[in-house]
This record gives C-alpha cells, sequence and structure tokens, in this order.
C-alpha cells in the first residue's frame, strides 16, 4: 500500500466508528499515539460523545463504560473481514500495539492490509522464536512409501489372463 497523508472516512457520520477514524486522521496517519490521548481527544472531538456515553447498559453484569465501549468497537474495526473492510478498502488499518514502556498506542495505518494487535505484535529489540511446527519438521524423518493393495476379481467367472513363466504367451481361463 502507499503511504497517504489523508484518508476519506468510510463509517456513518455520527457513529462511534466513524468518530474513531476520524480523530486517528486528525492525529496523523502512520503515527502511533498514546491510546490515553487518543481517548482523551476522542471524547472532545466528538460531538455525540456524551449521548453515546450516556446509553444505558444491556445487562447490569456484563455492560461497559464508556471507555471500555470504545475500546471494543476499536478491537471491532480491526477485524477485516468484516467491519474494517471499508476501512480496508479506504486504504487503512488500525494498529494497537505496545510502546517499549508497556503503555497502548493506537496507529492508524495506511502502509499495512493487516492490523497489528495488542500482545500479537513481536517487539523489535528481541529476536523472535522459531515456532515450535518449524522446529518439528525440520527433525522429521520421511514417510515411508504406502503399500499398494492388488484388485480382486469380485466375479469369479470373468476371464482372466494369466502369462506363462516365460512370457511367451498370455492365456484365458474361466
Amino acid at each position: 500500500m502507499s503511504t497517504k497523508t489523508s484518508i476519506e472516512n468510510p463509517y456513518r457520520h455520527g457513529g462511534c466508528y466513524h468518530a474513531i477514524t476520524g480523530t486517528l486522521v486528525k492525529m496523523g496517519l502512520n503515527k502511533s499515539h498514546r491510546y490515553e490521548a487518543f481517548l482523551a481527544k476522542l471524547k472532545s472531538g466528538w460531538e455525540g460523545f456524551k449521548e453515546w456515553a450516556s446509553k444505558e447498559k444491556r445487562n447490569s453484569k456484563t455492560g461497559k463504560d464508556a471507555d471500555a465501549r470504545i475500546f471494543q468497537n476499536v478491537r471491532v474495526l480491526q477485524r477485516t473481514k468484516d467491519f474494517a473492510k471499508p476501512l480496508l478498502a479506504a486504504g487503512a488499518v488500525i494498529d494497537l500495539t505496545y510502546d517499549d514502556r508497556g503503555r497502548l498506542t493506537i496507529c492508524l495505518n495506511s502502509k499495512s492490509r493487516k492490523p497489528q494487535k495488542p500482545g500479537r505484535a513481536p517487539k523489535q529489540s528481541q529476536p523472535v522464536a522459531p515456532r515450535a511446527r518449524e522446529k518439528r519438521n525440520k527433525a522429521r524423518k520421511p514417510a515411508k512409501a504406502k503399500k499398494v493393495a492388488q484388485k480382486r476379481s469380485v466375479n469369479a467367472t470373468e476371464p482372466t489372463l494369466t502369462a506363462s513363466p516365460d512370457n511367451s504367451a498370455a492365456t484365458e481361463t474361466n
């Protein structure tokens, strides 16, 4: 993907996805920002935030507050197979990673088609260990050849051809 300086917001105006994407565009494409700074800018710049945040929880036990709902929506916008398709078509994905101090960062990335997710992105200072599957395949012995079963005739009355020991002529038997 080419580097862009701005993208068109593909989501419905006034909604949370639109606000998240718009805030990230205003903060700058391809730049990592502390998640707390992003959250503060989102709350202050989104016209419908107070109304959205004051929605009653659907479930008193598992309902989330406004900050947790925003984080959940950011995570949903990382799913490039469904909810992030419009964002991907516009030319960007949302990366969530941890910086070297362990703080969560967010970035609207126009250089990649796959988002980085928190806890899954390798740290640059540490080498990435080979996966266990790759190690196992290197030590694996070659597979033995399978024995091929000989085909037997189902109907005994069908004639079969048999060769003589000197292979000079074949004879037909019933």
